[in-house]
């Protein structure tokens, strides 16, 4: 994005970011670009210890490098500095600990804005009265007000000249932070955010922006991850789960809550240019910006032309109309110079001119008061001779009558006549330049015109200097690591001029030679040029390729939550596919359409996902790409999955009938496995199903390297229910890291869910509180309210077996209240079981009876995920409420159906319940033998398993029942036993947490750790 942070001096040098040197005095040293990076970091964190570890991540991101290629770079500086290591006057060397920059750092009072515009010193014209509005803006931001400001005008008005004349005049206030990002036209409008992150960029790299870094880690994550040099690889998964599911209103809250954050002390002057080409969630966070409440020392200054906004029919302009509505932001709108603000300019830039008064009549004349056209005219002037400077001034050749400046009628036209001066060769190598946008690198100049670099260069430098067109900004770093000097042109419409001007075959080749250029610098291409790719591959008529990296491109709008911005690129993706042959563009609209139903997917939006991928499906069938057909169908079953789990079924019953047509081993694997899965989750747990899963994993696991994350979370459940409590937990576990790596929030909560079962029955207490309560964390961020009810579901029916039965009921009452619409009725029933329980052991057998019986008769349609495992539930509960109610007839029939039920699945702990509440009703009919019968085979349900979480309740039952059949010494071993399990479950849990408390001083529990 050709940002650079501000030149910084420590005589007699002065580090010069735009230029990648070094000046000592007038004298410019060159530096390798990494060598120049190590010692700009130093610099920036001058007087701080800054470690390898530090310096490598930060000059090398995401590339193992050896510490000793460091040593080598700072040998290298230190030569050019002539710093002795023993005796160093700018980087000491801290054994063991990395390096400090120890020389004090100056202001830079040769220190330029780094961005086009207006030479420092020379007076803006005929714009007094709108710096003036900029000034009482700034003075309101500084003073606390938000401020929101639009200026406005054509092209070639002065709108950034006014920006740049801002700036200048307050750049030896220290106090206040500058800003800068520019919108470009093609591919920067399909980037989100494109030129808000160039203005971050800008602050993140300038002085004390480590602690910019804290505070985008503090506050705002989302934002930090976009900029992964910014990162630790130790940090990295610690950021990754903050920031896991993060919405587009998430992100768009941050940045604003940071931006309050970082204007506590010191204002910030956040410049945005050229928003007629601006993305749409740029525009979300500008009406953010604008509509938050609360003061902050802010100003937001942007910049557009009008009618480019209306022609584009861009979202702006209602925006900014909105906002003036309701006296949200301020406009500037740039007229064009009066003949007597053309007279001044005159004036200014013509110093001891002998002209008179008609000349700036004619001057106005003809430019119509356009500033651009205004200067482009006198240049022409002055190449005729027709103005020129003598020892008593400026005159004019020829009286003002006789002149005909013989200008066209248009700015264009009169740019055109410019650039016919050119030479050829010159002319050629900036319409080439055009091509790259209006900023270029000799060595893009170079690559459309298949010409080495250096010259290329030379002609730039030439042209620079001749302040012809284009200026020099700046180094750009290759993705290879090369680097290459980097250009602008001095404006917009230079830049348009000369695009116009090429040939559309010429202009499509040269877009075509300098994107596969590009994509050969680097393997694979870096991501952060794929939207640039799409556009120039687009312009160059190589559609495949431009609709491949408009997939890349829609994949970094998701990364950064902008899913609207994503679904639009791909749509456009679309639109491309018309001009391809039907076998090559059915593959990639089957791959485009996966990439709209990950979109719709990530968002939620079940329904609209399922459809697409329905449709990949049929396209799939209708071409014989089985693989992609059977994919289409399990991605399918993975929305319905919310929706509906019976289709869901039977989505993946026909995926498995596909795969057996296809002689892929490992696609038919994943097929049976997930099919299984989904059986056991949707209809209940039965053996051929439970066989068929682990057959299939084995398979999957001899075949490839690893299960899809998505299937492994899914079979942890399975693994839940068939009592595989350890193995739940290890194959929950594995899957959380892996699915902040793919940024998979359903594998994530899915993750946590599955490990809060595992971590219940196991007895885990104190892990299963820390479990959920991450998770919660993630889905208050993101405003997650399906996950969240879950995930309080769950804590309240920990809190039920910690006997906390009031706070268990009060939350169970609160998801009760906030899931009334929910369709499938998962929160709504577990909340519900766990209000009855609860109120069960309050005393209240009637509300209980009322609720488990609401479960148990429950339509089986629609279904919710395990609902039959929480019928079971509810099961138990109704023997209970029957028992508690002493209508032990009720109760041994239900106790009896709960029995018949456990038995067809394989659930040691579901098992071990059933048992003892049919042993509970044995023992209140003193029907000692089944009661003990039903103890024994409770205890061999469990076998050698340690499922404290079910074996205490079951020895605590045994005790009862050998004390009843005066048995004391088996009624003393059970309940020690029962003790053991339940201080297993009191010391998972930390010596202050309320569920400790509330487990130990439960009547149950005291009478069971009493001697």
């Amino acid at each position: 994005m050709g940002i650079t942070s501000p030149a910084r001096v420590f005589p007699p040098f002065r580090l010069d970011p735009a230029n990648q040197c070094l000046w000592r005095d007038n004298s410019r040293i060159s530096l390798a670009p990494k060598a120049f990076a190590v010692l700009d970091y130093l610099v920036a964190h001058a007087g701080t210890v800054v470690s390898q570890e530090e310096l490598l991540t930060a000059v090398w991101p995401e590339t193992f490098v050896q510490p000793e290629v460091l040593r080598k770079y700072i040998l290298e500086i230190r030569r050019v500095l002539d710093d002795p290591p023993k005796n160093p006057q700018f980087i000491e060397t801290l054994p063991r600990r990395g390096y400090r920059f120890i020389a004090a750092i100056q202001s830079d009072p040769l220190q330029s804005t780094g961005y086009a515009g207006v030479e420092p010193g020379r007076k803006l014209v005929g714009r007094e009265g709108a710096l003036a509005e900029l000034e009482q803006c700034l003075r309101r931001a500084v003073s606390g007000q938000r401020q929101i400001l639009f200026v406005t005008g054509e092209a070639g008005i002065g709108k950034t000249s006014l920006v740049d004349s801002f700036q200048e005049r307050r750049k030896s206030d220290s106090t206040i932070q500058w800003a800068r990002g520019q919108c470009v036209e093609g591919f920067g409008g399909k980037e989100a955010y494109y030129p808000v992150l160039e203005a971050l960029g800008w602050l993140l790299r300038a002085p004390g922006g480590a602690s910019i870094v804290e505070t985008l880690r503090a506050h705002a994550p989302t934002w930090l991850i976009q900029f992964p040099f910014m990162v630790k690889p130790e940090q990295r998964a610690a950021l990754l789960q903050q920031i896991l599911g993060a919405t587009r209103e998430r992100m768009v809250r941050e940045l604003c809550e940071a931006l309050g954050v970082l204007t506590s002390a010191n204002p910030i002057v956040l410049i945005l240019e050229d928003l007629q080409w601006v993305d749409d969630s740029t525009l979300d966070l500008i009406s953010a910006l604008a509509r938050r409440r609360g003061g902050a020392k802010f100003l937001l200054l942007a910049t557009y032309r009008p009618v480019e906004v209306i022609l584009s029919r861009s979202p702006l302009k209602m925006l900014k109309q909105d906002l003036l509505i309701h006296r949200l932001c301020q406009e500037i709108s740039l007229e064009r110079l009066t003949e007597q603000e053309v007279g001044n300019y005159l004036a200014t830039e013509f110093p001891q001119n002998k002209f008179t008064p008609e000349l700036s009549a004619l001057i106005h004349r003809h430019s119509d008061g356009n500033p651009l056209f205004m200067v482009a005219l006198l240049q022409r002037l002055e190449q005729q001779g027709r103005i020129s400077r003598t020892e008593d001034g400026w005159v004019l050749g020829v009286s003002p009558e006789q002149l005909d400046p013989g200008v066209p009628e248009t700015l264009q036209q009169m740019l055109e006549v410019q650039l016919e001066q050119l030479g050829p060769e010159d002319r050629l190598l900036l319409r080439a330049a055009s091509i790259a946008g209006q900023r270029f690198s000799a060595w893009a100049a170079g690559a459309m015109m298949e010409s080495a670099a250096g010259p290329i260069e030379e002609a730039c430098e030439n042209l620079a200097a001749g302040q012809q067109f284009i200026r020099r900004v700046g180094i750009q770093e290759q993705p290879d690591g090369s680097a290459s000097a980097q250009y602008e042109f001095k404006h917009a419409l230079y830049r348009e001029v000369l695009y116009r001007q090429l040939p559309p075959v010429q202009r499509a080749r040269f877009h075509l030679r300098l994107a596969e250029q590009m994509e050969a610098l680097a393997t694979p291409p870096d991501r952060a040029l794929a939207s640039e790719l799409a556009s120039h591959f687009e312009m160059g008529r190589d559609y495949a390729r431009s609709i491949r990296y408009l997939i890349v491109t829609a994949l970094n709008a998701a990364g950064r939550y902008a899913h609207r911005d994503s679904v639009q690129i791909l749509h456009h993706a679309l639109g491309l596919l018309t001009h391809l042959p039907a076998e090559p563009g059915r593959a990639l609209e089957i791959e485009v359409l996966e990439r709209i139903s990950d979109v719709l997917y990530a968002q939620g939006e079940m329904e609209q996902s399922a459809e697409i991928d329905y449709r990949v499906a049929d396209l799939a069938a209708q071409g014989g790409f089985k693989t992609a057909h059977v994919n289409a169908l399990t991605r399918v079953a993975r929305a319905l999955a919310f929706l509906d789990p019976d289709r869901c079924v039977m989505v993946c019953d026909r995926a498995t009938e596909v795969s057996r047509t296809h002689d892929d081993a490992l696609l038919q694997a994943r097929a049976e496995m997930l099919m299984a899965c989904w059986h056991i989750v949707a209809r209940g747990w039965n053996e051929r199903d439970s066989a068929l899963c682990a057959a299939a994993r084995e398979r999957i696991a001899s075949l490839s390297d690893e299960v899809p994350a998505y299937y492994e979370i899914l079979y942890a459940h399975v693994q839940c229910v068939q009592g595989e409590y350890t193995g739940a937990c290890h194959t929950a576990s594995a899957g959380i890291p892996r699915s902040l790596e793919s940024e998979n929030l359903v594998v994530y909560f899915s993750a946590h869910s599955s490990l809060a079962h595992a971590l219940l029955h196991l007895g885990r207490w104190g892990e299963l509180l820390r479990t959920v309560m991450r998770a919660m964390e993630v889905a208050q961020k993101n405003g997650n309210a399906p996950w969240l009810g879950l995930l309080r579901a769950a804590l309240a029916w920990l809190r039920y077996h910690a006997f906390d039965f009031e706070g268990a009921r009060r939350e169970a009452d609160k998801l009760l209240n906030s899931h009334k619409e929910e369709p499938a009725g998962q929160v709504q029933t577990i909340a519900r079981i766990t209000r009855a329980f609860a109120g069960l052991a309050l005393g209240d057998p009637d509300q209980a009876l009322e609720a488990f019986r609401k479960v148990c008769e429950r339509p089986l349609q629609p279904r919710f995920f395990f609902d039959w495992y929480w019928r079971l539930v509810a099961r138990f509960g109704l023997a209970r409420a029957w028992l508690a109610k002493g209508d032990l007839s009720k109760a041994s029939e239900h106790a009896a159906l709960l029995l018949e039920a456990v038995l067809a699945g394989a659930d040691p702990a579901a098992t071990a319940f059933a048992y003892e509440v049919q042993a509970g009703v044995a023992i209140a009919e003193k029907n000692w033998r089944k009661a003990l019968e039903s103890v024994e085979a409770g205890v061999a349900a469990i076998g050698a398993q340690v499922i404290p979480f079910a074996s205490w309740r079951l020895h605590a039952t045994a005790s009862e029942l050998h004390r009843s059949m005066a048995n004391h010494d088996e009624a003393e071993r059970q309940r020690k036993l029962a003790a053991g399990s339940v201080m297993q479950l009191a010391d998972s849990l930390p010596e202050a947490e309320p569920l400790r408390v509330s487990l130990l001083h439960a009547a149950a529990v005291r009478r069971i750790l009493q001697s």
